[in-house]
């Protein structure tokens, strides 16, 4: 009686396919890859492209910031995909390890910071010096501070350590095998989906 009042015919069908968003193909994860490695591009660029320079002058802060990004990318993806949770406290210790080799390397560590307005005043001092050394207590004065601005300076910028290179390099290359891993991966709603018709198919 229902289905003759109906004028229109109520049709079975499959409910509609999720369609993948923009960010979830291969051009998400180029561009999350390219968004985590951009203080690195951005230092080959100018450092060695334009300016000319070895790619040993790149700093290990800006490689250090790298390799956090690509933990951070792969840390966001986990939560998001709904599996893989025992790796979210590995990657939790990786970045915080990178965070740490980046700092102490960009001299975030260190004791005796240097005002550049003292840089300035040093550049001044010895612009002016007589060439032959000081003559006067004030000149001795000022050029033990220059020695000392600039001993500071030496510290705030701690020689590159190859052992730091293997640390950020291991540390980010297993980032990104997880990033990429399970960013092609099913998420878990789709495999429990596909658990699901699996029990309830029909034995062939």
């Amino acid at each position: 009686m229902q289905e003759a009042l109906n004028p229109m015919a109520i049709e079975q069908g499959h409910p509609p396919v999720h369609a993948p968003a923009k960010g979830e193909g291969g051009d998400g994860l180029l561009w999350a890859l390219v968004a985590a490695l951009a203080p690195l591009i951005c230092d080959f660029v100018f450092i060695v492209a334009v300016d000319g320079r070895t790619p040993a002058s790149i700093s290990l802060f800006h490689i250090g910031v790298s390799a956090f990004g690509l933990t951070l990318a792969a840390l966001v993806r986990i939560v998001s995909h709904g599996r893989g949770s025992w790796l979210l406290p590995i990657l939790f210790l990786l970045a915080i390890v990178e965070v740490l080799i980046a700092l102490y390397f960009g001299g975030t560590f260190s004791h005796r910071w240097v005002d550049p307005k003292s840089v300035t005043r040093d550049v001044h001092v010895l612009e002016h010096s007589p060439r032959r050394g000081p003559t006067t207590s004030v000149q001795t004065i000022e050029l033990r501070q220059v020695r000392l601005d600039l001993e500071g300076i030496e510290e705030s910028n701690p020689e590159s350590s190859e052992g730091a290179y293997v640390v950020i390099a291991g540390f980010g290359l297993i980032s990104m095998i997880i990033l990429v891993g399970y960013w092609r991966g099913p998420t878990a709603p789709e495999r429990l989906k596909k658990e699901k018709e699996r029990r309830h198919a029909p034995p062939s």
